[in-house]
């Protein structure tokens, strides 16, 4: 599980076209902004809070914060990306109201198509006030021509108090034991919950926000420490194991082609 910390920074706008190959894969990540995925071409595998979805060319993917999510293009495919703060779309829509998780834009797709392709050509010398009033345009185009539904999403949502336990603790022995005693469910029902809404067991999960961690400390951090205690710190008592887990997840941890 990745956090992507670029998308969440005060007063962002993050908007991109990706043009995917077959296989193109999007990590297991999560953010606290909201995120809209436009589909242009071809099919797109999402999966989002452990709920798998193939969109289609017209189709316009939600992402609520703090949803867990990744992606994998089918065969080759076209989309545009635009991520946003979570105010906004609360200034837009009615409270407790959210978009659907997947919906067409039908007879809209070419003009709202041709709105993105605009935009995109222009969008890196847009100012922010005019990057702010593309996003309120596109939402109240949205909210006006799509039924809006109950937000469901449970605030306290087990797995991403899991996660936040997971990622602040990483640094220690995590098992599957551990988390039981910590929330009280069984070992069971944190492998299962761990898979199905993670795509991930426990160790990789671990060994991901290690490896994070490790990143963060070895090229963003003042500090500049021998990656023996680098290593040291994010959990590992052998720098076999820490090659080991860094080859292994540290391309990762820059979200590419979201």
């Amino acid at each position: 599980m990745v956090y992507d910390r670029r998308v969440d920074e005060k007063d962002s706008y993050y908007f991109n076209l990706n043009v995917c190959d077959s296989g193109a894969k999007v990590v297991l990540h999560m953010h606290n902004s909201i995120e809209l995925k436009f589909i242009s071409q071809g099919e797109y595998s999402a999966t989002v809070a452990g709920k798998k979805i193939l969109c289609k060319k017209g189709d316009v993917l939600f992402i609520n914060s703090r949803q867990p999510h990744y992606y994998e293009s089918v065969g080759k495919s076209v989309n545009f990306v635009l991520i946003f703060d979570k105010e906004i779309f609360r200034a837009v829509c009615s409270k407790g109201k959210v978009l659907p998780l997947v919906f067409n834009l039908g007879e809209d797709f070419e003009r709202i198509s041709a709105l993105l392709n605009e935009t995109h050509k222009k969008w890196q010398d847009m100012s922010m006030d005019s990057k702010r009033g593309f996003v309120f345009r596109i939402l109240g185009d949205l909210t006006q021509n799509t039924e809006l539904i109950n937000d469901v999403v449970v605030k306290e949502d087990v797995a991403v108090k899991i996660i936040e336990y997971i990622k602040e603790h990483c640094n220690e022995n995590i098992t599957l034991e551990v988390l039981s005693k910590q929330f009280g469910y069984t070992r069971n029902y944190f492998s299962t919950l761990l898979n199905n809404r993670m795509n991930m067991g426990i160790r990789e999960c671990v060994n991901r926000f290690r490896i994070e961690r490790a990143v963060q400390m070895m090229y963003f951090d003042k500090e500049k420490l021998p990656l023996s205690t680098v290593a040291e710190r994010c959990g590992y008592e052998s720098m076999n194991t820490f090659y080991r887990a860094y080859k292994k997840y540290a391309d990762d941890l820059v979200v590419k082609g979201k």
